[in-house]
């Protein structure tokens, strides 16, 4: 029995020992366990990428060919290729397409409409457009409304004239329309009445509205309504006297007013290089003045005998004083 007693008790110590061992290691298998576990969780969740999806591209499946570098680059230049032989293609069909030429509209200009009124003797200035109708009118005020374009005339700045010519003191002409702009003289028309006439342009008289126009009188200086037909009467002092002497396209000569003390003014030309003294007789012959000169006044200025026009610096449409000798 104590042998029996002793191998018991050596057994149940080598039991719980071995019990003992058994725990630990199952403890370490376990411990093991959960560390590689962890490894293993720690290691995969490294190697995964996270990768956001909009909703337009969910079910997109990524280009293979992206995987790789040297594909990508192939891949992105063989697009631009593509695009750049598009955009090729685009232009090439936009210049293969015919022109079309758009012709410019005309600028609208403007023409005059005269109205006529025989009993009052009177014109209205009309402004009507090339492309209007004969209905659509604009009458010209006299403030001058300017049109924003440039294009357009300004009509305002014309005088209309009724033009009759009497080749004696009772038969006219046919009497016709011109046109004068308010601040040019009435002597610019001396020279075609006088060849209707067959005299001399010094001989020349022109009445505007009953009213004799002096040498250097314009429509401003006689007052004329630009809005108004002007009734001018032509008349000559020696009509077919047909001089032979035009001074007017003679550049030795100049045409200067003469203004008296009673009359209208008249025009004369003197020669640039001869003495006051000639020039008295040629505007003594010239005018057929009555009595002759005893003075000429220029500049507030008695002129002497022995000057001429061009020692004292005169020009053209200069304004001499003539005095005459008193009649005993």
């Amino acid at each position: 029995m104590g042998t029996i007693e002793g191998c018991s008790s050596d057994s149940d110590d080598d039991l719980y020992t071995r019990s003992v061992s058994l725990q630990e290691l199952t403890f370490l298998i376990l411990i093991f366990g959960r560390f590689h576990t962890h490894l293993f969780v720690l290691e995969f969740s490294e190697k995964v990428d996270v990768v956001v999806l909009d909703d337009d591209e969910s079910l997109d499946l990524p280009d293979p060919d992206c995987a790789f570098p040297t594909k990508a680059k192939q891949s992105r230049r063989k697009r631009v290729e593509q695009l750049a032989q598009k955009e090729l293609l685009e232009l090439e069909e936009i210049l293969s397409e015919p022109v079309i030429q758009v012709v410019a509209p005309c600028p609208k200009r403007t023409r005059r409409i005269r109205t006529y009124d025989r009993p009052g003797n009177t014109i209205d200035i009309d402004i009507v457009s090339d492309d209007a109708t004969p209905s659509s009118f604009k009458t010209c005020k006299q403030s001058g409304e300017t049109s924003a374009t440039s294009d357009v005339i300004e009509l305002d700045k014309e005088v209309n004239l009724f033009v009759t010519v009497f080749l004696d003191q009772d038969n006219g002409k046919t009497g016709r329309f011109m046109s004068i702009l308010h601040d040019e003289p009435f002597d610019k028309l001396r020279p075609e009445f006088a060849k209707e006439l067959k005299c001399n342009q010094l001989d020349v008289m022109i009445h505007v509205n009953n009213v004799d126009a002096g040498p250097g009188d314009t429509p401003d200086s006689m007052g004329l309504d630009i809005e108004k037909l002007a009734l001018v009467n032509v008349f000559c002092l020696k009509p077919n006297s047909n001089s032979d002497e035009d001074l007017s396209s003679d550049p030795n000569f100049i045409p200067v007013r003469c203004i008296f003390e009673s009359g209208r003014p008249r025009c004369v030309y003197l020669k640039l290089t001869e003495t006051f003294a000639d020039a008295k007789k040629r505007i003594e012959k010239a005018l057929q003045l009555s009595s002759g000169v005893e003075r000429l006044v220029f500049d507030n200025d008695v002129l002497d005998d022995s000057d001429t026009p061009t020692s004292i610096d005169m020009e053209a449409e200069d304004v001499i004083e003539i005095h005459l000798k008193k009649s005993l």
